[in-house]
């Protein structure tokens, strides 16, 4: 007897898991496009005024990149090493640079703006990517997005961060010399850190835009 095919409503069901994910990714894309509405709304009303992005997002841009700490668990499939890298920097730079330093040279600096401008549109990007990838959708545009947009996006992020880190130095040596020196040994690995974040990115977009699968991916 010959197999009986799935029905639509087979096909087109969603397991718990699957839920999870879609419902993640789409709550964090709509969070960071909330910070970047923000940030945005901040600049154009103080007339391009940097100094000003701390205290209109800072607080909202800390719990959102602490909500990612989700994706070091196994809720959530990600590649170990360079999630933890990257989320363990960004932590980092919201909760031991930017949050308790309450210093002019950190909050105040042109770079905060550049540094949550590059995560959100990031992570926008990305979030989407793969909820649309969970319900079997993978729009070209995106696609090129999330493998193009990386090239400028993580040098400009990660010098960002760099920058910070480094004007947090004065602050974390008056608080704790040994704070500072770590602050220190933590800058010096950067480079080697974003050339393998880089390397990482080059790797995946010769992957996905040679023909990739419409089938759902790992989070990356």
């Amino acid at each position: 007897m010959p197999e009986k095919k799935p029905t639509p409503k087979q096909k087109g069901s969603l397991s718990p898991l699957k839920i999870w994910l879609i419902f993640y990714n789409v709550g964090s894309a709509a969070a960071w496009a909330f910070v970047l509405a923000l940030l945005v709304k901040s600049l154009v009303l103080t007339g391009g005024d940097w100094t000003k992005s701390f205290k209109t997002c800072g607080w909202e841009v800390t719990v959102v990149q602490t909500g990612a700490l989700v994706e070091v668990s196994s809720l959530v499939k990600t590649p170990v090493t360079t999630t933890i890298m990257q989320v363990s920097s960004r932590i980092l730079l919201v909760w031991g640079v930017c949050y308790p330093f309450n210093a002019p040279e950190v909050r105040e600096n042109w770079a905060f703006s550049t540094m949550v401008a590059a995560w959100g549109i990031t992570e926008v990007v990305r979030y989407l990517y793969y909820a649309l990838n969970l319900v079997g959708s993978q729009p070209a545009w995106l696609l090129w997005c999330r493998y193009n947009f990386f090239f400028v996006l993580y040098p400009v992020g990660a010098g960002s961060e760099w920058i910070l880190l480094l004007k947090a130095l004065t602050p974390a040596y008056k608080m704790d010399p040994n704070l500072a020196y770590v602050f220190a040994t933590i800058a010096i690995l950067y480079p080697p850190g974003l050339k393998n974040m880089y390397t990482y990115m080059m790797a995946q977009r010769r992957k996905y835009l040679k023909g990739a699968s419409t089938a759902p991916k790992k989070q990356e």
